[in-house]
């Protein structure tokens, strides 16, 4: 950029010449010098076209939504089409649909083949409720453009707010056949299949979002959600804690674990899951509602009654009998008058036959030797061996102390490594600081495992891996 700058100053002091400059700061990152040159140029011609968009676009980045109006209104008659299109983004932007669709329509008035406009006219009257219009407007683009995979995919959107399921499919598959690494689409069509109770066929789609972008916490979760469903509570268990490795504020994550915890009678760790997700977020009143159940069974029935009143209250309900008997002491009483108000089982909701506790997950006969819970998951990570040496490996389970590696490098035991992760913490990224402890014999494959231990003081670390 350095080298390109001076270029541009000696092409010298046209109008023409400001804009090519402005444009270069902007690239820079220097918006407010961009300004001026712009306003420079629109000195030496205020018909300048260029000038009128370039200095619209600036302002509508920066948020100056007033002045970027009245720039790109001027610009209108000297580029109809540019300008019309860049104040359509500009509504958008400031969320004047209407305004945007009209200044879209009178664009596509003046140019009619470009694919775009009719893409975004589509996602326009979608925003707007008018999803026969978005259909039309995005089947329109497809005339254009037929190898769209992605318009096959918001036009599938567009059918499925109409009701019109099998339609939609058909477009998710077009879209997977023009792109088959596109993995909104597998998960759209992952939620198609789970609503219809298609488990096998929505978890194959979950699994192949996850092989083209492995980093989703979203896709772990419905994936547990479809295991939780059909009672596979320690594949549900793995999902869930891979969501909230990916994304440690996951209320709803938290929420179903506690639940999961609270089938296998662990209602300590139950409670801990439950009020995790109240922590991120105070008005989730299903977890506050299981808090009480959990409460109930460890024969806190105080803390039981105070739950169930407390989610009353975020629905804006009471229940005035209940209220009065646990008032008298009479709580048990209490209880059952709250969970009918609050559409349970008049009883205590208890373990359904489960044995024992739900175990940690771990490798064959390892259980036994580990003294921290050890989750198994399959996430790409990097790794730094140096100060400029980066190899990938794949993080293959993980514990509050270490982490197991594969990777096809080799690592040498002992040396110290640094994993940087996309995990966030308090809006922190996370790296960990690793020491190679031990390579592990990994037969017929080319995948090289090495056991990490973490060193330093990882307190971040730490607490997201608390179960």
């Amino acid at each position: 950029m350095k080298e390109i700058i001076p270029q541009i100053k000696r092409l010298g002091k046209a109008a023409s010449s400001k804009v090519l400059f402005a444009a270069a700061l902007l690239e820079k990152g220097d918006a407010e010098q961009a300004i001026a040159e712009c306003r420079v140029a629109l000195e030496l011609n205020p018909r300048l076209a260029q000038a009128h968009l370039l200095l619209g676009t600036i302002y509508k980045e920066l948020g100056r939504f007033d002045e970027a109006e009245k720039v790109l209104k001027a610009a209108v008659e000297l580029d109809p089409y540019n300008a019309l299109r860049l104040l359509s983004e500009l509504y958008l932007d400031d969320d004047r649909l209407e305004e945007a669709l009209e200044a879209r329509l009178a664009a596509i008035e003046r140019e009619a083949d470009n694919a775009g406009d009719f893409v975004r006219l589509g996602e326009i009257y979608h925003e707007l409720g008018s999803h026969e219009k978005s259909a039309q407007a995005l089947r329109h683009a497809l005339r254009l453009d037929p190898q769209a995979g992605v318009v096959h995919h918001k036009l599938a959107l567009a059918l499925l707010a109409m009701g019109r399921d099998e339609e939609a499919m058909a477009e998710l598959g077009e879209a997977l056949r023009l792109n088959p690494g596109f993995a909104l689409s597998h998960i759209l069509l992952g939620d198609l299949y789970a609503a219809r109770r298609e488990y096998e066929a929505a978890v194959a789609q979950y699994r192949e979002a996850l092989q083209h972008n492995p980093k989703m916490a979203d896709v772990y979760f419905k994936l547990s959600e479809l295991h939780f469903a059909i009672g596979e509570y320690q594949f549900a268990v793995l999902g869930y804690r891979m969501a909230l490795f990916l994304r440690p504020k996951y209320p709803e994550a938290h929420h179903r674990l506690g639940n999961i915890y609270h089938h296998y009678g662990q209602y300590d760790l139950a409670l801990r899951q439950y009020h995790a997700a109240l922590a991120l977020h105070p008005g989730y009143a299903r977890a506050l509602a299981d808090a009480g159940d959990a409460h109930l069974m460890l024969e806190e029935h105080r803390q039981a009654t105070e739950s169930y009143r407390a989610a009353l209250a975020l629905e804006h309900r009471n229940c005035e009998r209940a209220d009065a008997l646990a008032a008298e002491g009479k709580l048990l009483e209490a209880v059952s008058h709250y969970r009918q108000e609050l559409a349970l089982s008049p009883e205590a909701i208890a373990p359904e036959t489960v044995a024992g506790k739900l175990p940690f997950p771990a490798g064959p006969g390892e259980a036994e030797k580990r003294k921290e819970p050890r989750f198994l998951l399959k996430m790409p990570v990097d790794v730094r061996k140096g100060p400029r040496e980066y190899i990938q490996a794949t993080v293959v389970n993980v514990s509050s102390k270490g982490m197991l590696l594969e990777t096809a490098h080799d690592l040498v035991p002992g040396s110290e490594l640094e994993i940087l992760t996309t995990i966030e913490h308090d809006r922190q990224k996370i790296s960990l600081r690793g020491k190679v402890a031990r390579n592990i014999e990994t037969e017929g494959q080319e995948a090289k495992r090495f056991g990490i231990s973490l060193v330093d003081d990882h307190g971040e670390w730490e607490d997201i891996m608390k179960p």
